[in-house]
């Protein structure tokens, strides 16, 4: 397994626990579709990291006072530092 695909798992993962619908299919052509919440938010990809990066800022976004949330964005701050 790759980091981005433990990176991936790992996010699903966070997700699944906060209560945070959101999935990965394969798809002939585009790779992979990544969405999160319903249908309509989705992405298609061929590269996991961006699918990853996708779906944690959108879930950041979408679910603002999750723990995710506030974990996803204290990390790209210390990041930062």
């Amino acid at each position: 397994m790759t980091d981005g695909e433990r990176d991936l798992e790992r996010t699903l993962q966070k997700l699944h626990e906060e209560g945070i619908t959101g999935g990965v299919e394969t798809a002939p052509g585009d790779g992979m579709h990544v969405w999160i919440g319903d249908d309509t938010r989705r992405i298609a990809s061929g590269q996991i990291d961006a699918a990853t990066r996708w779906l944690a800022e959108t879930a950041a976004r979408m679910f603002p006072r999750s723990r995710f949330a506030q974990e996803f964005k204290l990390a790209r701050l210390t990041r930062r530092s």
